[in-house]
């Protein structure tokens, strides 16, 4: 399909060799899942389209965890509402981590039937204390089931206490 095409193709367009582009969906566990094929020369938010319906392309589903990466430095994770799915299939690498971006979508995961309370309690279970970047800019700590100020997105970051002292103390 031409949309799996154009991140490898960007890649080495930019000689950039040190990303692997996989085609596949993250996920708490493995599998298949259904994509939509979205044309490229539409005018739709190709990161935004919803996936698991009933019609699209089968798309091997993998966990973080199933990837046997070497280094994990830093997770950086903007899935649209699947942040739960996908946190809950990275306990290992959540483990090896020093930090985590995550813009994710409280009210698409609750409408997915997906727990935020779950995702952040692995969260601290990993050692992590959840921080939200707010409007003024600063970081917030983040509860066990936020509410973000804006109802559409949430952008916190996570930095393990032991490695960031200064940054994320509980």
């Amino acid at each position: 399909r031409p949309m799996s095409s154009m991140l490898p193709g960007n890649l080495a367009n930019n000689t950039i060799e040190n990303v692997a582009a996989i085609q596949a969906a993250l996920g708490a566990a493995t599998g298949t899942i259904l994509v939509p094929v979205v044309r490229p020369q539409s005018h739709a938010n190709f990161g935004g389209i919803s996936i698991g319906g009933e019609v699209g392309d089968p798309v091997r589903v993998r966990t973080i965890d199933s990837m046997a990466l070497r280094a994990v430095r830093l997770i950086k994770i903007d899935v649209e509402g699947y942040e739960p799915a996908v946190i809950a299939g990275a306990t290992r690498a959540l483990a090896r981590t020093g930090a985590v971006i995550l813009e994710y979508s409280p009210d698409l995961s609750h409408a997915g039937a997906l727990s935020t309370a779950d995702m952040v309690d692995a969260f601290v279970a990993a050692g992590f204390a959840p921080f939200a970047l707010d409007e003024q800019p600063r970081f917030t700590p983040v509860g066990a089931d936020p509410q973000p100020a804006s109802p559409r997105q949430h952008a916190p970051a996570l930095d393990r206490r032991a490695r960031a002292p200064g940054v994320a103390r509980a």
